[in-house]
């Protein structure tokens, strides 16, 4: 999927779903899911480090 993401704009996502054997659907689930734990992520980073000084 990591691929699909990369070349997104150099081929089309039908194109690329058929060549790799993978749905559609999926491709974007996994679009969906990455952003969704990037935004768990990112707060739980924040608070790890906290404020230094």
């Amino acid at each position: 999927m990591m691929f699909m993401e990369t070349h997104r704009f150099e081929y089309s996502i039908q194109s690329m779903a058929n060549v790799l054997g993978v749905s559609r659907s999926g491709f974007y689930q996994f679009l969906k899911r990455s952003k969704n734990e990037l935004e768990n992520i990112i707060p739980n980073l924040s608070s790890s480090f906290g404020k230094r000084g």
